[in-house]
């Protein structure tokens, strides 16, 4: 098997675009530069969503199990490529909801709330 040197990739790309994993080498913010590969987050905060601007400055982020899986799968593979091999092991994967399943709770809290546009910072959003 020949080796295939890491490159820049997006890992895995949530349905909502909110909770990218990307795999950086070329693109990476750190210094001095290098060839390895690091695997991060990117995040697009939205109000009233999982991925939200909080006070203080900070982003608050709830990721699904599959999103933590991809996560956990993406470092893995950066590890394997540069040698050091499998590090990490997703004990049990949980399976998503059906959109069935969404979409009831979707309505049931849509009746409950209002849209999302209706909430305000009584309801602990920002």
């Amino acid at each position: 098997m020949v080796a295939i040197p890491p490159t820049d990739k997006v890992c895995y790309e949530s349905e909502d675009q909110q909770f990218i994993v990307h795999q950086l080498v070329s693109k990476t913010a750190k210094f001095p530069p290098s060839r390895y590969p690091c695997v991060v987050l990117q995040c697009q905060p939205r109000p009233h969503t999982r991925v939200r601007e909080i006070d203080g400055g900070y982003v608050e982020i709830m990721p699904s199990f599959k999103e933590l899986e991809h996560l956990v799968d993406a470092m893995n593979d950066a590890a394997v490529a540069t040698g050091k091999g499998k590090l990490y092991e997703v004990l049990q994967r949980i399976p998503e909801k059906t959109a069935a399943h969404k979409a009831k709770w979707l309505r049931f809290n849509e009746a409950r709330v209002g849209s999302q546009n209706g909430h305000d910072k009584k309801q602990g959003c920002k």
